[in-house]
């Protein structure tokens, strides 16, 4: 029996789902157009407006390659500079966003990419914590997260399910049950038929006591349609931008205002959704279901060897030295390292060679 919780003032699960409008990064750090994806999420009547926080160094290294749904983003600027530059928000900032969605009368949610930006969130009074899909397996900052006692909300694309049972373990051993998976597909835009919303009944089966959602990239109202007749997803959550053709990497995979606001009337409507459903092509309705596996797809193993994490050094590490907690992190890239599971294996053990900062670990550096 799934376990009823608010975010906010909000009870999910009480018939009526609850709506997220990501922001994500797609105000470039311009307040003004913050606010005025704020003012388009109220427009629309969503409940919850994201963000994303984080602090570049704790996430990736400098030298990091793009995935490849940011190949369009512009060659001269690295993922690390853009992120650096155009993406980071300040304390400041969070703080007067969080300030402006009060204002507004909608919830003000995020994405911690780490533990220093989730200690800010909670000072700033978040109403919820996102987890990206990239970070499904980033154990250390599940527990973290879900020790603040507030609900969490994680997707699950590029994971496998035993990765996700895994995740779910963690939040719960950090004795958080406020949890809302949403079934996703990490590409951006996903194609429709990379939607697979029969993912969702796996989901609903192996949590029964969870939330179960759906977090959109395809932008198919054909979709949320389909997805609301047939599941009643409690929570869902798509991207909103002002341009679809800005230059950026999200505002592709976005929402305008009006198409924003046309999924969140649909949705609001199951009984609309099922006539709509009622209308449409059997082979496009099959192509959307798709399969139930929680499994990445082919694209999705690719863009998580970069968006993805393992361990690396902070500092330098003398041989000999005993590793202390701040002294590795889990960074962008996975490919070739140690998952950031292991955290917790290699604090306390000792270096048995030199090793630089920003040096990606392996186990036979350590005893």
């Amino acid at each position: 029996m799934v376990g009823s919780f608010k975010i906010g003032e909000y009870c999910i699960g009480n018939g009526t789902p609850f709506i997220i409008a990501e922001v994500g990064v797609n105000h470039h750090r311009d307040m003004e157009i913050a606010k005025r994806l704020i003012d388009a999420a109220v427009a629309a009547k969503a409940h919850a407006v994201k963000f994303q926080s984080f602090i570049p160094r704790y996430l990736c290294l400098p030298s990091i390659d793009k995935p490849g749904y940011q190949a369009h983003t512009p060659e001269e600027q690295s993922w690390y500079a853009r992120l650096r530059d155009d993406e980071q928000l300040s304390e400041q900032e969070h703080h007067l966003l969080k300030e402006y969605c009060d204002e507004k009368g909608i919830l003000f949610i995020s994405t911690p990419y780490d533990p220093v930006s989730a200690d800010l969130l909670e000072e700033v009074g978040v109403a919820a914590y996102k987890i990206a899909s990239c970070d499904v397996s980033n154990l250390p900052l599940l527990d973290h997260v879900a020790r603040k006692g507030k609900p969490v909300l994680m997707s699950i694309g590029m994971a496998s399910l035993e990765e996700v049972r895994e995740a779910v373990d963690c939040m719960k051993k950090a004795g958080n049950n406020q949890i809302v998976l949403f079934a996703c597909h990490a590409e951006y835009p996903s194609k429709e038929e990379d939607a697979n919303l029969r993912k969702i009944e796996t989901l609903e089966k192996e949590f029964p006591d969870l939330v179960i959602g759906l977090s959109d990239h395809t932008l198919s109202m054909k979709a949320y349609a389909l997805c609301e007749a047939a599941y009643s997803c409690p929570v869902y959550e798509t991207h909103l931008t002002y341009d679809r053709n800005a230059e950026g990497p999200d505002h592709k995979a976005s929402h305008e205002p009006e198409s924003f606001k046309e999924f969140v009337e649909l949705v609001s409507d199951t009984d609309r959704c099922k006539q709509k459903v009622s209308e449409m092509d059997a082979a496009v309705k099959e192509m959307i279901l798709g399969h139930a596996d929680i499994t990445p797809s082919e694209i999705e193993l690719k863009n998580k060897l970069v968006m993805r994490r393992s361990l690396f050094s902070m500092v330098n590490i003398r041989k000999g030295e005993q590793i202390q907690a701040t002294m590795i992190a889990a960074l962008r890239p996975e490919k070739g390292g140690m998952a950031p599971k292991e955290y917790w294996n290699i604090v306390g053990k000792t270096a048995k060679e030199d090793v630089p900062a920003k040096t990606q670990l392996k186990a036979e550096m350590f005893e």
